[in-house]
């Protein structure tokens, strides 16, 4: 399949996508659109840009209160790659990608998974000979935004799951595996000339074939009504940031 008809499929799945978003609008049904190498899906709590040539973000942004407001992207682009891989695109009822080398997809599951819905991201590896996925590394600019993996580290500087991946002045991710044992996420930074964050899922492998991440949208704060209200104002309001706890 060439990228061309990647894209043309991808296409009519968006528009068959768009009429259940317009359908679902009060429910909060994510929004997708399409653009040239990309596909983006806009909820109240992401805004996300996801390659259609290889398993990677272009652009990312979270409201964990739901209020659409976006800070500056921070997410660098991927380096590209060719040939891209074979892709696979569904709406309904939330967007999913699907990236494999080959296109015996009924004989080999798809190395990546990527999965976007209203306020969560599903990363899911799957192993086989012939598609031998690798690691799917997200990099940060700390100069915008210094995204932050927080959790407890691994002698050798990974850190633990869970975890939480936190956007300062946006919101925060709670980050969970399944399928992968002792699961861990690699990290490393530094914001010494144009800096760095990178954090890197591991793929699967023959003594983990399935692993799956899963991303939910989470607002941290004290358990009261009160702390909750002071928390959007101080989110919301003209500069303000609240230190998530």
């Amino acid at each position: 399949m060439t990228p061309s008809v990647q894209r043309t499929t991808c296409q009519l799945l968006v528009g068959i996508g768009l009429l259940t978003a317009v359908s679902r609008s009060s429910a909060g049904a994510p929004r997708i659109t399409l653009d040239q190498d990309t596909v983006r899906s806009v909820s109240e709590h992401l805004d996300a840009r996801v390659s259609l040539r290889q398993p990677a973000f272009v652009s990312l942004g979270v409201d964990s209160l739901g209020l659409n407001e976006w800070g500056a992207n921070s997410m660098r682009p991927p380096a590209p790659v060719f040939p891209p891989f074979l892709m696979r695109c569904e709406t309904n009822p939330a967007l999913a990608l699907e990236y494999s080398h080959s296109d015996q997809t009924t004989a080999h599951p798809a190395g990546w998974r990527i999965e976007v819905a209203e306020r969560r991201i599903a990363l899911l590896s799957r192993w086989s000979e012939a598609e031998k996925p690798e690691a799917l590394v997200l990099e940060f600019d700390p100069h915008r935004c210094h995204v932050t993996l927080l959790g407890l580290f691994n002698e050798d500087g990974s850190i633990r799951l869970p975890a939480v991946l936190h956007f300062p002045d946006q919101g925060s991710f709670r980050v969970t595996a399944d399928g992968g044992g002792d699961s861990a996420l690699g990290y490393d930074a530094r914001r010494a000339g144009e800096g760095f964050i990178k954090v890197t899922f591991p793929s699967a492998t023959p003594a983990r074939p399935r692993i799956e991440y899963r991303w939910e949208v989470a607002a941290i704060h004290p358990k009261s009504s009160h702390a909750r209200g002071l928390c959007e104002r101080r989110l919301s309001g003209p500069g303000g940031q609240w230190h998530e706890q």
